[in-house]
Formats: C-alpha cells, structure tokens, sequence
C-alpha cells in the first residue's frame, strides 16, 4: 500500500487510466473531509459506482493511504457528514454515496458532466449542498440532484464571475397506500416541495419559474418556518428577482420578522439583518425578541446592531411624544 499526504485522512482503492485516475473505493475516519484532485501528478476525474457506499465490497486495484497525520480510529463513511468534491471530477457513479447516512453538506462543481442513477440513496440527513458553476459548461448537476431527492434542500450556488443565490427546495413525500378492496395501490403526494424539486425547464432552473410557485405554495398547506427561509433567501440574494415576486417575499417575511431576525442570527448572517433592520415593518417586540437571541447566542456584532436600532426607534419615539 503507498502513503501519500493529503488534506483528509482516505483509504484509497484506484484505477488509473489514460493519464487520469478513477477512484473505485473511498473511505474515511474524518467527519468532514476533502477528495483529493490529484494522486501521482494524475487528476482525479471519476469517482466509480459505489465510490463511498459504507457497504461497498472490496474491489481490486490500486491501494494507497492518504492522510494529514491526524488519523483516527474508525474507517466509516457512514459517519461522514461533509464532503468536497474536487473540480478535477467530472462523473459520478450510481450509488456512488449509497448509505452515506450522516452526511448533511456536499460541496460540488457543475463540471461533473455525468451523475449516476441513485447517487444519494439513503442519504437521508443529506441538505445542504454549494454548488460551483463554471461558465457555459451547458451542466444539467443542479436539476439532476435536486429532481432525485424528496428532501428539503439548501441549495447556494455560486457562478463564475456573477452573482450567487441561494435557494431553499422544500420536502415532500410519496405515499403508496394498499386499497385492499380494489386490490390496488392509491398513490398520492404530500408537502409543498414537489413542485419546487421539478421546476426545471428542460433540465435548467429559471428563477422566474421558481419564483412563480410562491402563490400556489401560499394557497395550500405549508410550514410557516419553511415558508419563511424559501422567502428570505430569494430576498437576501435577489439574482433576477422581479418587482413583483419581490414584493410578495417581502410581505411574508414583514409579517414574520421576529423569526427572520433569530434566522440571521443563527446564520450569523451579518449583512442579512442589517437588511431586515432595515425593514419598516419592525417594532420594538422584535428587536426585543432579537436581542435576547443574540445575547444567548454571545453575537457582540448584532447585539450592537441591535442596540443602535433600538435606541434610534425610542430616540424617534420621545421625539414624537414630546413635540408640540
């Protein structure tokens, strides 16, 4: 077996072809970890089916160990809750993640051309991935993984020299139900996220089409916190937002500040609630509400955003209570 140093702790199971490596077996003991780009001067381009299926068998080729010197006990990927996937690779295998029960956050880029069928089966926590897009690659990545998956998803996505954005693809679920005196099965969808997991035109998201589900999403049956993130993300990062979505986001998200203001502070989002402070919907309960998060939370940067705004609301006040 070769030693190789890395950012991540791997065992390494390789096929190398035509000036190019294919990864046939992945495994780690880090809970977030970083596939290598490159192993013997060679650019990793292909992760194999099953690449990092905790319940993959064993297959012959190329064995190395890459590590950081910080190895620990416990080659699982069932454990692996973050993973980056190097620009260099450009296919993905068929369950390729298969039973990766822990993971929660990929971190992709649209050069992967070809993603196999079931990459993500039973990747059940997994729901939030960034995806880097690189210019005219004509990549179908996006709507290939998010039309696959039933859960809620987080998706930013960050282009190439123009603006990123930041979308929330809310759950849904599909139900088979036994209709024994039929002898057959009812099928039937629940959650508001099917729509929004199916929205792409020819396998390629415009933001029009995204935006035009927010009335009938309104009209049905929704979780208001869901409801809230999908609204204030399309605010926060309003790539090709028309006036008029615009104005429905932002009266959803007026009449819900308080959980917009706690949302930012959990994301220690900065430059977002300096946004919704901003906002002439928002009373003194709410900054209170706020200010007792941020402090929780020792966020010094936002209880001090927070106090200014507070003392310029009763500034404004005393003003209006005293002038004759």
């Amino acid at each position: 077996m070769t030693n190789l140093t890395g950012i991540s702790n791997w065992k390494l199971t390789v096929q190398r072809e035509n000036e190019r490596i294919r990864i046939l077996r992945a495994s780690t003991c880090d809970t977030s970890a970083v596939l290598p780009d490159e192993l013997f001067g060679l650019p990793v381009t292909a992760l194999s089916d099953r690449a990092l299926s905790p319940s993959a068998a064993e297959i012959d080729g190329e064995t190395l160990l890459l590590g950081n010197g910080r190895a620990q006990d416990g080659w699982d990927n069932g454990k692996l809750q973050e993973l980056t996937v190097p620009e260099s690779v450009t296919e993905i295998g068929s369950y390729a993640f298969y039973n990766c029960r822990s993971l929660r956050r990929l971190h992709l880029t649209d050069s992967v051309c070809r993603l196999g069928a079931e990459a993500f089966m039973n990747c059940r926590a997994f729901h939030t991935l960034e995806l880097k897009r690189k210019k005219d690659t004509g990549s179908t990545l996006l709507s290939d993984i998010v039309s696959s998956l039933p859960q809620e998803l987080d998706v930013t996505v960050l282009p190439e020299g123009a603006e990123s954005f930041r979308l929330l693809f809310p759950e849904y679920y599909e139900l088979h139900t036994e209709n024994s005196p039929a002898h057959h099965f009812d099928y039937t969808i629940e959650g508001s996220g099917y729509p929004y997991h199916h929205v792409f035109r020819n396998k390629v998201l415009h933001l029009s089409d995204y935006d035009s589900l927010w009335p009938d999403l309104l009209k049905g049956e929704y979780d208001i916190p869901t409801a809230l993130r999908l609204s204030w993300y399309r605010l926060r990062y309003p790539k090709d937002l028309a006036d008029r979505a615009k104005e429905a986001y932002t009266a959803f998200v007026g009449d819900h500040l308080a959980s917009a203001l706690a949302l930012c502070l959990r994301e220690e989002d900065l430059q977002g609630l300096q946004q919704l402070l901003a906002m002439p919907a928002i009373t003194a309960e709410d900054l209170s509400s706020a200010l007792e998060v941020s402090r929780q939370a020792g966020f010094t940067a936002a209880t001090a955003l927070l106090l200014e705004k507070e003392h310029r609301m009763l500034s404004a006040g005393r003003r209006r209570d005293y002038t004759l």
